[in-house]
């Protein structure tokens, strides 16, 4: 019966729905992906690294903006019949504008530290900072259209949002010749041109109200905010890497770390699109609280979880002919990060798989433990293992942390929220 259950979900609109992420999600992925082999042999190493450790500037920011409340939209959505949701999204919008004043506080004080930890200048910060925020905007609207299923729309907004990227990034980059100015630059005037489009279509379709309600913010404050330790330690192991090898190698390899670990987070294609359509369908039967559908949901789990570990060892096995015909030759030795790369997104996509349970109990504090002890983990096996192989040790530890991560909210998971894991049969 519960392999009768996947062939069942095969044909739902949930797998249906999962396509059409994977195909605009793929499309989204594949556009930059196709670009490495122009850019690689235009941009250095150095210029590659310095553009990854904006990427890190933007990141660390968006840790912060709006006290986590983007995740408060996404879970408030289904209590829409409870809440005037048009003024909870204002609230948040509130939130972040809050946010923002006391980031471009602290990126003024701390601009010269920040300056020296990623070799990107100073005045660059500043931009960054602008990139999260208008992000952080156009993301109001992908999480409302996510909850409301509404993929295509979603997926399209991003592969034109990725197609005006690229296409303003190889003018600046190969026409005008800018550098990496030129792919930072392209950020720049894209993030701020679709945050506009987001606003325009927030305002004209109501899903946003300009609202300052008590109740609202608290509630936005008190799902958010303890997600701020959780994105802070999934931000230290996504970025511990790139930060590590800058310091302990060069800058250079930061660069040619960041093409390999673009091919291998490949992986990221089929996780990310498949969790952008499963959470709402899981919440939905969750709330039916229906043992033998539970026992189906825990047997396809199992099936997606050997899928990711097949999907991840293929790509490694191809990456170095992909490397020999399609990448410069500055960056040739990157396929060796990309087996460590490919399995530790497969295992954060086990890890995306069982942490939707933690959100559906609102107990998302307890996420906050699990990232900072495996961010610790892997700022701690990151340092050794730089030491002992390298900049592949970074690879190595990213791989390590995102298993203890996922192992440590599978526990979790299981406690919090009754699911059949066993497999056995109640009696």
């Amino acid at each position: 019966m519960a392999f009768g259950f996947v062939r069942n979900l095969a044909r739902s609109s949930l797998i249906r729905t999962t396509l059409v992420y994977g195909l605009t999600n793929g499309l989204n992925r594949a556009i930059p992906f196709l670009m490495v082999p122009v850019f690689s042999r235009i941009l250095s190493p150095a210029d590659y690294g310095i553009v990854a450790m904006f990427g890190v500037i933007v990141t660390i920011v968006s840790v912060f903006l709006g006290f986590g409340s983007l995740s408060a939209i996404s879970l408030k959505y289904f209590d829409r019949g409870q809440i005037d949701l048009p003024a909870y999204v204002g609230n948040c919008v509130f939130l972040f504008v809050v946010s923002l004043v006391v980031l471009a506080v602290a990126l003024f004080a701390f601009s010269g530290p920040l300056e020296r930890a990623t070799d990107v200048p100073h005045e660059w910060s500043w931009w960054a900072l602008e990139v999260a925020a208008t992000t952080f905007l156009a993301n109001v609207l992908l999480y409302l259209w996510q909850a409301e299923q509404r993929s295509v729309a979603y997926g399209a907004f991003q592969v034109i949002q990725t197609i005006v990227n690229l296409g303003l990034s190889a003018w600046f980059v190969i026409v005008l010749r800018m550098g990496w100015r030129g792919r930072v630059d392209a950020q720049i005037v894209t993030a701020t041109l679709f945050a506009i489009v987001a606003l325009i279509i927030l305002v004209r379709s109501g899903r946003i109200r300009a609202s300052v309600r008590s109740d609202y913010l608290k509630s936005a404050l008190n799902l958010g905010l303890p997600l701020i330790p959780h994105a802070l330690g999934g931000f230290i192991m996504d970025t511990t890497d790139r930060i590590l090898i800058t310091h302990m190698v060069s800058v250079e390899d930061t660069g040619i770390y960041s093409v390999g670990s673009q091919v291998g987070m490949a992986v990221v294609l089929v996780t990310g699109s498949f969790n952008t359509a499963w959470v709402p369908w899981l919440f939905e039967r969750l709330k039916w609280n229906d043992e033998q559908i539970k026992r189906r949901i825990v047997v396809f789990t199992y099936l997606y979880a050997f899928a990711l570990i097949v999907l991840a060892l293929s790509i490694a096995l191809i990456s170095p002919w992909f490397f020999s015909f399609f990448v410069g030759k500055s960056f040739m030795s990157g396929f060796k990060y990309v087996l460590w790369v490919a399995l530790g997104y497969a295992f954060n996509g086990m890890y995306m798989m069982v942490t939707n349970y933690i959100f559906f109990v609102e107990k998302t504090y307890l996420l906050a433990w699990i990232t900072f002890t495996s961010a610790i983990i892997n700022v701690v096996a990151s340092y050794f293992l730089i030491k002992l192989h390298g900049a592949v040790g970074a690879a190595q530890a990213t791989m390590l942390a995102h298993l203890c991560m996922f192992l440590m909210t599978w526990a979790v998971s299981a406690r919090v929220y009754s699911m059949p894991w066993s497999l056995r049969r109640k009696t």
